[in-house]
C-alpha cells in the first residue's frame, strides 16, 4: 500500500477498505461466502469511497453527539443517567457530613490530625506512619482508635 491513509472508524454496515498500490486504487471486502475480495477501481471511484467514508463518519460522530435527543427510550435514558446519578437528597446529605467531618478533623490535636489523614487518606499503614513518626505502631494504632471515637461523638 502506497498512500498514508488515516485510520477512520467505519460504520459495521461498510466493512470494506479502500488503498492504493503502485499507483493503482483498489476496494478490499468480503464477498457473501465470507471470502476477502481485492478489485481494483478507478481513481473517480476511489475518490467517491473515500468521500463516502468521511460523510459516513461526519454522521456517526452527528448521531453519537445528538442520537439520543433523536431516540429517547427509557433504557436510553437509563443508560445515560446511570453511572453519573446521584439523588438530590443524597448529594446534600454527602455535602453536609463531609463538611462535618472535616471540622471536627480540624478540631483534633495536631498529632491525632496528622495520623487521621496520613492513615485514611493517604493510605499509610500504622508500620509506616510508626516509621514516619519514629515511634511504635501500637502508640499510632491507639492514638487512631482515640481519634476515631472522638470523631464519632462529634459527629452524632
Amino acid at each position: 500500500m502506497d498512500e498514508k491513509r488515516p485510520m477512520r472508524r467505519k460504520d459495521k454496515d461498510n466493512p470494506y477498505s479502500i488503498f492504493t498500490n503502485e499507483g493503482k486504487y483498489f476496494v478490499m471486502f468480503k464477498d457473501s461466502t465470507g471470502n476477502m475480495v481485492t478489485t481494483e477501481i478507478s481513481e473517480e471511484v476511489y475518490s467517491l469511497f473515500d468521500r463516502f467514508e468521511l460523510e459516513d463518519l461526519a454522521h456517526m460522530n452527528e448521531m453519537e453527539r445528538h442520537g439520543t435527543l433523536f431516540e429517547l427510550s427509557e433504557q436510553t435514558i437509563f443508560h445515560n443517567v446511570e453511572s453519573d446519578f446521584i439523588p438530590v437528597d443524597v448529594a446534600v446529605s454527602e455535602h453536609i457530613e463531609y463538611h462535618a467531618l472535616r471540622k471536627a478533623i480540624a478540631e483534633l490535636p495536631e498529632v491525632q490530625r496528622r495520623r487521621i489523614i496520613m492513615y485514611f487518606f493517604d493510605g499509610l499503614s500504622y508500620e509506616e506512619i510508626a516509621a514516619l513518626e519514629g515511634c511504635r505502631y501500637q502508640a499510632i494504632q491507639k492514638s487512631i482508635r482515640q481519634s476515631v471515637r472522638k470523631l464519632r461523638r462529634v459527629l452524632k
